[in-house]
């Protein structure tokens, strides 16, 4: 009944400053090694800022990372879990692996990265981070308003891209979304519900729905831009929430769309991806945190763990994780 893949959205506000005081363009935002790039720059931008050392903000954070993993991997060439007359062949390819590592951990064990609150979203709304990829139906809860940690807070503007690639490969993004499911009952019940069903996800239906909750459309017809421009128009909505929905239908329309196979065991599997980089991230940085500290400066800090030999346990681990689900 409801689609939705992801994008990239940034406080423009606080973007605008960053960028007239260090000549930076949003042509950066189209490729994750640009995002890498500016994150680090705008680190050390904020850190200059103030007279104490290593100080800098973190730039840029994600929601949902085994998407990351899942589609990152695919577009440099390798589907993770492929399934074929029911077998699940796993591709974790170690080279793939080093380029998503390479634009996530090491960015944010160096501090340029960060995730704080339970969402992204909170964490702009904090002013912990600038920017982050999420679900087109998550961008409403992008804040108008940032609060910082002393209670001052000030109104911003949000605006909202594709979602980046990596450098030299086809546009590729998550296909998501909601459903509904009719219990059994007795039979007009049923029949209720799936006429219910069939109303809601008919055309001008669903494209109400998607203009009021940020899921797209669910069918082609639908997913027309002029026919949902005049919608959106006629509800008023002319703004970042608007550009949300435009921008994740010109995603749905040009982008490759995937969704990962169902397979015995793929929650846990997903549910692997999802976490240990990401939880590895977090908890080096907290180190690292503690031995800048201690007086050790940043960069040394960090190097500790940016290490080849980190990735390998990483990878290895990862992998054995994942091969022990596949095969049981």
């Amino acid at each position: 009944m409801a689609k939705s893949t992801e994008v990239f959205a940034i406080n423009k506000t606080d973007w605008d400053k960053f960028a007239e005081a260090t000549g930076e363009t949003d042509a950066a935002f189209s490729s994750w090694e640009g995002i890498a790039r500016v994150a680090e720059k705008y680190y050390k931008w904020t850190d200059s800022l103030t007279e104490t050392p290593d100080d800098g903000k973190a730039f840029f954070g994600r929601d949902a990372f085994a998407n990351y993993i899942i589609i990152g991997s695919l577009q440099l060439g390798h589907e993770i879990f492929r399934v074929e007359n029911g077998e699940v062949i796993m591709d974790f390819d170690r080279t793939a692996m080093k380029r998503l590592w390479d634009n996530y951990y090491v960015p944010y064990v160096n501090g340029y990265f960060g995730a704080f609150g339970k969402f992204r979203s909170d964490d702009v709304k904090t002013g912990q981070l600038d920017a982050f990829v999420g679900s087109t139906s998550g961008f409403a809860y992008f804040p108008t308003s940032v609060t910082l940690e002393d209670g001052t807070s000030y109104p911003i503007e949000s605006k909202v891209y594709p979602l980046p690639n990596f450098s030299g490969t086809e546009p590729c993004a998550v296909q998501q979304g909601a459903g509904m499911m009719i219990l059994k009952s007795e039979e007009k019940k049923e029949y209720a519900a799936a006429t219910f069903l069939k109303w809601f996800t008919g055309v001008d239906n669903n494209i109400r729905f998607s203009v009021s909750s940020g899921y797209l459309p669910v069918k082609k017809e639908a997913g027309v831009k002029e026919r949902l421009e005049t919608v959106l128009a006629e509800a008023g909505e002319e703004d970042a929430a608007s550009d949300n929905l435009l921008i994740g239908l010109e995603t749905a329309n040009k982008y490759e769309l995937y969704t990962t196979k169902p397979f015995e065991g793929g929650d846990r599997a997903r549910a692997v991806l999802n976490a240990t980089m990401a939880d590895k991230a977090g908890e080096d940085r907290e180190t690292v945190l503690s031995l800048m500290a201690q007086g050790m400066p940043r960069e040394e800090a960090a190097a500790q763990f940016t290490t080849e030999e980190n990735f390998e346990r990483w990878y290895e681990d990862t992998k054995e994780q994942l091969e022990t689900i596949i095969g049981e």
